[in-house]
């Protein structure tokens, strides 16, 4: 009887051991479904924007959440100065518990481009100083968009470098980004090794030349382990078309939200969010893999077709001549990195 006990015991034990092998061996899964809204509703604040009167910061913040969440600072394209141009997205960051500031700068400002970076920056400061118990500065990110896009390594860098935040994760999120202002070529190379980048391009922008943005791919001091281009396309297989326009990243009244929004610019940030902030390996592989399959997939077209995939590289070349776009890469009135652009 007492050798039957062991030899159950014995049993049991190497089942127990077997099954915890079996767990080991699983492979990891998504915090959640990228790009698909997450179960909170969006709180949402108005701010005074401390150099900009006339318009509001806002800030969206996951409802029903009281303790600090990772935050993402947006910076909007020129002239999009309402929230609404990006409220899809804004919202969508609050449903999964995050929580993002939209801080808006002038269009038109005698002062200059680095006056509307610090009118920008101000706005983020301000939203800090608002909820300082809603937002975990150790984990930060920045995303902009053409203008803002632009904006986005010289906001991080106030916020990483100058402000010390993202000691537990910092990710950057230039999207059909413009012309790089106030970073000394110095304070490019020296960026923190340890960032995420992810930076978006689209085929058929003819705005802003896609050299600007390889030039901040090559020279920025994320390794290449950490940072990829992501490339769409545009696909008229069904309607109505998808467009891989400038404006990909805008909602109404720019663009109705199509596969492109879901597959094209919340699922690359929902995982590069999802491994910078949480340290999840899916989402590695879809934000910052070599070109995978659920990395490049656009979704399929109603008949089962699949939507034109995604480019995905970590040695970007510009395919088009700078003619094609108003805003050249060699721009000497505009550019302060005109000298560094590439072929």
């Amino acid at each position: 009887m007492r050798s039957h006990r062991i030899t159950k015991l014995l049993r049991t034990f190497s089942a127990l051991l077997a099954g915890t092998a079996l767990l080991a061996g699983c492979p990891p899964t998504p915090s959640w479904e990228y790009g698909v809204n997450g179960p909170y509703a969006a709180e949402i604040h108005e701010i005074p924007s401390p150099f900009f009167p006339e318009k509001p910061v806002t800030v969206y913040l996951p409802l029903g959440v009281t303790t600090p969440v990772p935050t993402i600072f947006f910076a909007h394209g020129y002239g999009g100065t309402e929230p609404i141009f990006y409220n899809t997205l804004l919202t969508h960051l609050a449903s999964l518990g995050f929580a993002a500031v939209f801080s808006p700068y002038p269009t038109l400002d005698p002062d200059g481009i680095l006056a509307r970076y610090d009118t920008l920056w101000a706005g983020f400061e301000a939203a800090v100083a608002a909820f300082p118990t809603r937002m975990d500065l150790t984990r930060v990110g920045f995303a902009g968009h053409s203008f803002g896009g632009g904006a986005v390594p010289a906001m991080a860098r106030r916020g990483i470098v100058d402000s010390g935040w993202g000691s537990a994760g910092a990710l950057l999120f230039p999207m059909a980004p413009w012309y790089v202002h106030d970073m000394t070529p110095a304070e490019l190379a020296d960026f923190p090794a340890s960032a995420t980048m992810v930076v978006s391009l689209y085929d058929d922008d003819v705005l802003n030349d896609h050299r600007v943005a390889v030039d901040l791919f090559e020279t920025i001091g994320i390794p290449d382990a950490n940072k990829v281009v992501l490339k769409l396309f545009s696909d008229d297989h069904g309607t109505p078309a998808l467009d891989a326009s400038h404006n990909v990243p805008t909602g109404e009244p720019f663009r109705p939200e199509d596969g492109l929004d879901r597959y094209g610019v919340r699922k690359p940030l929902d995982a590069l969010m999802d491994w910078t902030f949480n340290g999840n390996t899916v989402g590695r592989d879809v934000a910052l893999g070599n070109g995978n399959f659920d990395q490049t997939f656009m979704g399929t077209w109603p008949d089962g077709t699949p939507v034109v995939p995604a480019e995905v590289t970590d040695d970007p070349v510009a395919t088009k001549p700078s003619s094609t776009y108003e805003f050249p890469c060699v721009n000497v009135l505009f550019n302060p990195r005109w000298a560094f652009c590439p072929a």
